[in-house]
């Protein structure tokens, strides 16, 4: 770890490898009827194939981080990333249901592997300020992909099928892998042989040592149910602009690429403010901004008849609040680990995705078929997410105090 800047141009790669995942998950969403109708099922049952995916890449995530951790994070990000084109590009060939959802779960097992390695690099070269600004940096690339995924999904969908998406996601995935191929640095010097007994023995371990962590244990949750309110929102976004408010598929992705834009701005506003203040001063008006509008457009859709030009802008800001969470929350839980830092990554990341899996399968059975059953979920996620990441930064503020009152002792 180093405390030098960061770099623009591992920044583009690094975002451009976490492409993958939301380009996975967001070119599809427009093609989600046309899908449904092709093998024969409801839209709430190919939905799940959100779910799936969601599942799989954290599985993928926990898969991935002790092999990168032992035999390299170039290795592994390479082998992850070919697994993710050959389901890619069998999805083009199914034919019904369950194969669509096997397939989406390789898929994401892929996408899991190859980007555990990016949180996994950064807190290997940078310390927890600059890993801050180095993550935000990460996510002003990453969000080129959901902002105009949207909208090559619902291209291809026009002029050719729905199969047209998978096969550009393998085309992607495959120019990926020859950035990552040139550009990847490799930050592990010491390799070790991975069996399944030793993958098992250093998840174990990994996992002992962030349960071993309060604080880290709270910042992650925090951090995952705050993402939880992206992941509610992409699970329920094809119904709920296309079916509920009968939006069309030629203009659903330029509504959903506002969220996009918003939150690509609020991370450049993070970036400004990481300049002059910590990671842990910027969050807590991140979960109250988050707090703030998940409670009024719950108020709203439980008290009225909600309308399409209310919720957009609220939406907005939710998802913009993100920027002011994520990135310092990750930054701040990884300053807890010194070595090993891909099983941690993994971890905080694999929850994320298993949460956002939740959330979206309880949205599917207890959908109600109206606008209260996303802004019920959204409110939820946020308060929890405000109420442990309070906990969170306050249990890690009173380590810091121990550290310097043990160093001073030390010194005099």
């Amino acid at each position: 770890m180093t405390t030098s800047e960061p770099r623009p141009r591992l920044a583009v790669v690094l975002g451009l490898l976490g492409g993958i995942n939301p380009l996975a998950v967001d070119a599809y969403l427009p093609t989600l009827p046309t899908i449904a109708a092709e093998f024969g099922t409801d839209l709430q049952r190919i939905s799940m194939s959100l779910s799936a995916y969601f599942i799989g890449f954290a599985a993928g995530l926990l898969l991935g981080a002790p092999i990168s951790d032992r035999r390299g994070r170039r290795p592994t990000a390479l082998v992850g990333l070919t697994a993710y084109i050959l389901a890619s590009l069998l999805i083009t060939f199914c034919s019904d249901t369950e194969l669509f959802l096997f397939l989406r779960v390789v898929q994401a097992l892929g996408a899991g592997a190859a980007t555990v390695n990016i949180n996994a690099v950064v807190r290997d070269l940078y310390n927890e300020q600059n890993s801050a600004r180095m993550f935000s940096m990460i996510m002003m690339v990453v969000l080129g992909a959901p902002l105009i995924a949207p909208a090559i999904g619902s291209a291809l969908l026009n002029f050719f099928n729905w199969q047209a998406v998978f096969v550009f996601l393998t085309i992607y995935g495959a120019m990926t892998t020859g950035l990552v191929l040139r550009f990847f640095p490799e930050t592990i010097t010491n390799t070790a042989p991975v069996t399944a007994g030793a993958l098992l023995k250093d998840l174990g371990r990994g996992l002992v040592r962030v349960i071993s962590q309060p604080s880290a244990v709270a910042m992650t949750l925090s951090g995952s149910f705050a993402s939880s309110c992206l992941f509610i929102f992409i699970t329920d976004s094809p119904f709920l602009y296309i079916e509920y408010f009968g939006m069309s598929t030629q203009l659903f992705p330029v509504v959903f690429g506002l969220n996009v834009l918003t939150l690509a701005g609020f991370h450049w506003l993070n970036l400004r403010l990481l300049k002059q203040y910590s990671p842990r001063h910027i969050m807590p008006f991140g979960f109250a901004l988050l707090l703030l509008i998940t409670l009024s457009s719950a108020i709203y859709a439980a008290v009225a008849d909600p309308k399409l030009g209310a919720l957009v802008p609220a939406i907005m800001l939710i998802i913009g609040a993100q920027g002011l969470i994520q990135g310092n929350a990750m930054a701040t839980y990884m300053a807890h680990f010194e070595n090993r830092t891909g099983i941690a990554a993994a971890i905080a990341s694999s929850l994320q995705f298993t949460m956002g899996a939740i959330m979206g399968f309880a949205m599917n059975v207890f959908h109600d078929g109206t606008p209260r059953t996303i802004t019920t979920a959204l409110v939820f996620s946020a308060t929890l997410a405000a109420i442990l990441g309070t906990i969170g930064l306050r249990l890690r503020a009173k380590v810091e105090a121990r550290k310097l009152a043990v160093s001073a002792a030390v010194k005099s």
